[in-house]
């Protein structure tokens, strides 16, 4: 191997079965997005939902765990969805 392309080259298939061994994703492309979506005035496109429901799973394992370092940038994903995306009433916020 000259390089670490050539390496990540050959070694693909399993290096993408370890990781998705040990970090499964949150939401799949198969699972229900939550039924909360559907209450907001505006439609989310399909990935946007897949990436809200990953998000509040993700907050509300975290909030079980009480891991409180790691929720942060979760967190502020989530307040920029709902502020930006689906705020209703005034203007969006400024960043």
């Amino acid at each position: 191997m000259e390089s670490t392309f050539d390496y990540l080259r050959a070694h693909a298939v399993e290096l993408g079965t370890r990781i998705l061994e040990t970090y499964p994703p949150l939401q799949g492309t198969r699972d229900p997005v939550a039924p909360r979506i559907a209450t907001l005035l505006r439609k989310a496109l399909p990935a946007q939902a897949l990436a809200i429901t990953g998000t509040a799973k993700y907050l509300l394992k975290a909030k079980a765990a009480r891991i409180v370092a790691n929720v942060e940038p979760a967190r502020r994903t989530w307040r920029w969805a709902r502020s930006r995306c689906w705020r209703t009433g005034g203007q969006a916020q400024r960043w």
